[in-house]
């Protein structure tokens, strides 16, 4: 939906980063996604408490 211009959703929300994927540099490809279209991730937890 995120890729979708069309489309209301702008964004994500997760419980953590690990909740989107644990491997480090896919996690990194998706940050780099999301900010290629603009789009926000939420994470409801902080990284630093996984």
């Amino acid at each position: 939906m995120v890729a979708d211009p069309a489309c209301a959703v702008r964004g994500v929300v997760a419980v953590s980063g690990t909740a989107i994927t644990p491997a480090a540099r896919l996690y990194q490809d998706q940050l780099t996604w999301y900010a290629d279209r603009r789009a926000g991730l939420w994470l409801v937890r902080s990284e630093t408490e996984i």
